[in-house]
């Protein structure tokens, strides 16, 4: 891939982050973000140093650190069936299963739950958004509260609940 005009010439791992050698080697540490494959195995390095992606050499993140992803990744990365549930035409939840609700065994990834006003026509006060573990079970919960001036919400508030 030819050179951009905004990049400083230098060697391949410095433009390119990635390394594809056709020999069995193990040069120098080719910089915090970089992936190597060597033939047979991807090496990657972090501020650490090298490790194998294979064996979790890298150690993997924290729980805090899976919170603060962003979960849209796991919609598009995940296969999975979504259920949305209507009360008189009006979405009240969605929910994400990892596959068809209707087989037993089918497990919860991720809901939203809608809490409506029945006197406004029935416009979203709140809403929740539920992440669950492998085996089904809620995890987490975050509630946004909608606050409106003249039927438009002027203001969203979200707080971690008790799932």
């Amino acid at each position: 891939m030819p050179r951009t005009t905004n990049r400083n010439p230098g060697v391949d791992y410095e433009d390119e982050a990635t390394v594809y050698e056709t020999t069995v080697s193990d040069p120098a540490g080719f910089g915090p973000g970089g992936v190597r494959y060597d033939g047979t195995a991807f090496v990657m390095e972090d501020a650490s140093g090298q490790f194998d992606p294979r064996t979790g050499g890298g150690g993997g993140i924290t729980e805090p650190q899976h919170k603060s992803l962003d979960v849209l990744v796991h919609n598009v990365a995940e296969p999975a069936y979504t259920q949305w549930n209507r009360t008189s035409g009006k979405v009240q939840s969605v929910i994400i299963w990892d596959e068809d609700p209707i087989n037993p065994a089918a497990v919860k990834i991720r809901a939203w739950e809608y809490t409506r006003n029945p006197v406004t026509t029935g416009k979203v006060e709140s809403y929740d958004r539920v992440q669950y573990d492998g085996a089904g079970t809620a995890i987490r919960r975050l509630r946004t509260t909608l606050t409106r001036s003249s039927g438009k919400v002027v203001n969203a508030t979200t707080t971690e609940e008790t799932p």
